[in-house]
C-alpha cells in the first residue's frame, strides 16, 4: 500500500504490505527447454512433452541457457491455477505480446525478465486474479507519433529512477539540464510534471535521476518521439515510441489501488491506472470510491486537435464529449484520468480486480457502446477549417442531451468542461462551462448559450450533429453574423467562419448560440429587421442576403428613391447565403431593397458606389 509522496523535494516514501499466498502442492512439475521454437503450447518445447498448456496446474520453471524462451503470442491467454506456479530464472525470459492475457491467481516469480509489451496494435494485459507477482516486471507503454503532451500512469513502482526507465525511450527536459537526470534543451523548459491532488496543481518533476515511477500517480509528459528527434528543432517529424519501466506490479499484489484526499470544496482528481489493463471506469465510480460523481471522467485526448485536448466520458455508456474522440468508458493500460468530486471532504476512489477489462481494443490514444439516440442530442465540433479539410481531428467538441425527466440546472448528470491549451469548446449555463449538458426536452424560442475562446487561428467550422431529435428544430446561431443554420434532426451540417483579432465581436466568447423552434417554422424567430444584407455600401457589383430557413417563400424587391420597382425575385433557396446581382441594371446611388415573407416585409436602404 503506498502510504503517501513528497512532492517538493521529488522524493517518494513507499510502504508496501503484501496480502501472503497460502501454499498448496500442485500436481506436476514441468520444465521449458525451448527446442523447437517459442511457442508455450508446443509440447515439443518442454522437458518429457509435458506441455502445461495455457491453463497452468503446474509448476513451472523456465531455465536460462535455452535455445529459444517461451512467448505468450497475440490472442492467447495464458492462466495460472491457483496452487500453481511459474519461475523465470536469472538471465531467463518470458515475453508477453500485445493482445495476450496473463490472469494469475497462483504465484509468478520473475528472477529473470517477464515483458509485457505494447506496440500500435494493442498491449499485453493482466486479468483479474488474486495470485502474487514475486520480482520485478517491464510494461510497455507505445505511443503514435505526435508531438503532444500524454498524462499517463505506470502499473509498476520502478525500482530504479525515470531515468533508467520511461526517459531511455523519449527525451525528458528540464530548468537544470542534466545535472538532475534531465535532457538537455537551449530553452531548459521542462517537459514532465506530476499531478498533486493535495495542492491541486502540476508540480514541475524536481529531477528523473532520483525520482522512480509510482502506480495511481498522474504523469503530464510531453511526448515528442524517440531519443533520435532533435531538441533544437520544436518542427521535427515526431516518431513512434515505446516507453518501458521495470519494477513491481504492486497493485497487483495488494489486488487495489486507491487514492484519497481531502477536498475542501468541489474539485477534479486525477488518477493513474495502476494495472497493466484497462479499466471500466463505470465499475470504478459506482462500486468504488467516496464522495466522487459517478456520471463522468475525464481524460486528456492527444489526437484531438493540433497538441490535444480534455473530453468529457459518460462512464455508463463510453460517449465522450469530443465526437472525434476515440476515448470510452475505459481507462486504457498506463493512461492517467480525472474525476469529480460531489463536494467537500474525504474523496476516494479504489481500482480493484474487478475493474478491469481485457477484452476491448485499445483506443486512438494509444493506437494508429449503449445507444441514447432516443432521448435526443445535439453533437457539436469545433475544427480549424483546415484540418477538417484534410479529415484531421476537431480541436474540441461537447454533447448536448435531451431528456423529459431531464433539467437545465447544472448538477451530477452534467460533465464539467477542462480548458485546454487551445481552442475550448462548450456549453455556457449561467456561467458553468460544460462538455456534456444534459437538458429537459427543448420549449419553443429556447436558447442554448455556447462559449468558444482561445483562438489560434482566424478560419474555423463548426459541424453541428443532431441525433434522433424529437419535435424540436435547432438552430447554430451566429450573432456576429447574424445568421441561423438549421442543424438537421437526424444529420450533420457544417458552418463555416472566420475571425479577426482586431474585431471584439468576432471573437466574443459568445458569439454562438443554439436556438430551438418547436412545432412548424415561422418567422417568428427570425425578426425580418435582422437578415442581413451585405455589403452595404458596395461596389462590388452584388450584395448578398442570408436567407433563414424558414423562409422558403422569401421575396426581394428593389426600388429607386422615385419608387420604380427595378427588380423583384422570388424561390430563393431557404437556408443559404444568396447573390443579388447589381451589375446590369442598377447604377451608383441610392435604393430600398423591400424583403417580405409570410406576411411580413421590412425595407432595407442600400447604397451603390
Amino acid at each position: 500500500r503506498v502510504e503517501g509522496f513528497g512532492t517538493n523535494s521529488g522524493d517518494y516514501a513507499l510502504a508496501v504490505s503484501c496480502i501472503p499466498v497460502e501454499p498448496c502442492a500442485s500436481t506436476m512439475s514441468t520444465t521449458w527447454t525451448g527446442a523447437v521454437n517459442s511457442d508455450w503450447t508446443n509440447a515439443d518445447n518442454w522437458e518429457n512433452n509435458d506441455a502445461p498448456g495455457l491453463s497452468v496446474d503446474a509448476n513451472v520453471t523456465i531455465p536460462v541457457g535455452m535455445p529459444n524462451y517461451p512467448v505468450i503470442t497475440s490472442g492467447q491467454e495464458l492462466y495460472i491455477g491457483e496452487c500453481s506456479t511459474v519461475t523465470v530464472d536469472l538471465l531467463a525470459t518470458l515475453t508477453v505480446n500485445p493482445n495476450a492475457v496473463v490472469i494469475n491467481d497462483g504465484m509468478v516469480t520473475n528472477n529473470g525478465t517477464t515483458t509485457f509489451e505494447s506496440d500500435s496494435t494493442g498491449s499485453a494485459y493482466i486479468g483479474s486474479g488474486v495470485g502474487m507477482f514475486v520480482g520485478d516486471y517491464t510494461v510497455e507503454r507505445y505511443i503514435p507519433a505526435k508531438r503532444a503532451y500524454r498524462q499517463l500512469g505506470s502499473p509498476v513502482t520502478t525500482s530504479t529512477p525515470i531515468s533508467e526507465n520511461w526517459q531511455l525511450d523519449t527525451h525528458i527536459t528540464g530548468p537544470a539540464g542534466n545535472a538532475d537526470g534531465f535532457d538537455v534543451t537551449q530553452t531548459g523548459n521542462p517537459s514532465m510534471y506530476i499531478y498533486d491532488n493535495d495542492v491541486y496543481e502540476y508540480v514541475q518533476m524536481a529531477n528523473t535521476n532520483a525520482t522512480n515511477l509510482m502506480p495511481g500517480m498522474m504523469y503530464h509528459i510531453l511526448i515528442r518521439g524517440d531519443r533520435t528527434i532533435d531538441l533544437t528543432n520544436n518542427t521535427a517529424t515526431p516518431s513512434v515510441t515505446t516507453l518501458r519501466a521495470t519494477g513491481e506490479l504492486t497493485a497487483e499484489n495488494e489486488g487495489s489501488k486507491t487514492i484519497s484526499v481531502n477536498v475542501p470544496d468541489q474539485r477534479f482528481i486525477a488518477a493513474g491506472n495502476p494495472f497493466q489493463s484497462q479499466v471500466d471506469m463505470n465499475s470504478v465510480l459506482t462500486t468504488s470510491t467516496t464522495n466522487i460523481s459517478s456520471n463522468f471522467y475525464w481524460v486528456w485526448d492527444p489526437t484531438l486537435g493540433a497538441r490535444g485536448a480534455y473530453t468529457a466520458v459518460m462512464a455508463s455508456t463510453g460517449t465522450a464529449s469530443a465526437g472525434d474522440s476515440d476515448a470510452n468508458q475505459y481507462l486504457q493500460a498506463g493512461q492517467a484520468g480525472w474525476v469529480y468530486t460531489a463536494g467537500a471532504g474525504q474523496s476516494s476512489i479504489s481500482f480493484t480486480q474487478a475493474s478491469k477489462n481485457t477484452s476491448m481494443p485499445e483506443t486512438a490514444v494509444f493506437r494508429d457502446a449503449s445507444d441514447l439516440a432516443s432521448q435526443g442530442q445535439l453533437r457539436l465540433s469545433l475544427y480549424e477549417s483546415s484540418a477538417l479539410a484534410n479529415n484531421q481531428t476537431a480541436t474540441d467538441g461537447l454533447l448536448i442531451l435531451f431528456d423529459n425527466d431531464g433539467n437545465n440546472a447544472v448538477d451530477a448528470n452534467d460533465a464539467l468542461n477542462i480548458s485546454n491549451l487551445d481552442e475550448n469548446f462548450a456549453s455556457n449555463n449561467d456561467g458553468v462551462l460544460l462538455s456534456i449538458e444534459s437538458r429537459d426536452m427543448p420549449e419553443d424560442a429556447e436558447e442554448i448559450q455556447l462559449e468558444i475562446n482561445t483562438y489560434r487561428n482566424t478560419n474555423y467550422t463548426i459541424v453541428a450533429e443532431g441525433i434522433a431529435m424529437q419535435d424540436a428544430t435547432a438552430f447554430l446561431y451566429d450573432s456576429f453574423a447574424n445568421i441561423y443554420t438549421q442543424i438537421p434532426q437526424s444529420g450533420s451540417v457544417s458552418y463555416d467562419y472566420a475571425i479577426d483579432s482586431e474585431i471584439s465581436g468576432s471573437i466574443d466568447s459568445s458569439r454562438f448560440t443554439i436556438v430551438f423552434t418547436v412545432g412548424a417554422l415561422s418567422t417568428s424567430i427570425f425578426d425580418m429587421e435582422e437578415i442581413l444584407l451585405y455589403p452595404n455600401p458596395t461596389n462590388i457589383g452584388k450584395f448578398y442576403l442570408n436567407v433563414p430557413l424558414s423562409m422558403d417563400d422569401l421575396e426581394v424587391t428593389i426600388y429607386d428613391v422615385l419608387g420604380a420597382k427595378l427588380y423583384n425575385e422570388t424561390g430563393f433557396t431557404a437556408g443559404r447565403k444568396v447573390t443579388i446581382d447589381t451589375s446590369s441594371n442598377l447604377s451608383m446611388g441610392t435604393y430600398f431593397v423591400e424583403l417580405s415573407s409570410q406576411g411580413k416585409t421590412t425595407v432595407k436602404k442600400l447604397i451603390i458606389n
